[in-house]
């Protein structure tokens, strides 16, 4: 989302990562391999933009949640 007049800029994004979990973690994948510390982690992101230029970045990072889990909804 984009407010122009404050210069603002807002994303979601959600990053699929491999191996920065804890080594206990584990999981299977759709094809039977297994992966260890695949994750996903949820991040919001805020940007300020003062004359054409990112002036202030501010990130929330969400948890971690083990590959393959439902979203709920």
């Amino acid at each position: 989302m984009v407010v122009e007049e404050k210069g603002l800029v807002i994303g979601g994004f959600v990053f699929s990562t491999d191996g920065i979990m804890t080594p206990e973690a584990e999981a299977r994948l759709k094809d039977g391999a297994d992966r260890e510390a695949l994750a996903h982690n949820p991040v919001a992101e805020l940007f300020k933009i003062k004359n054409d230029k990112i002036y202030d970045i501010v990130a929330v990072l969400g948890p971690f949640f083990p590959y393959g889990l439902k979203t709920g909804w």
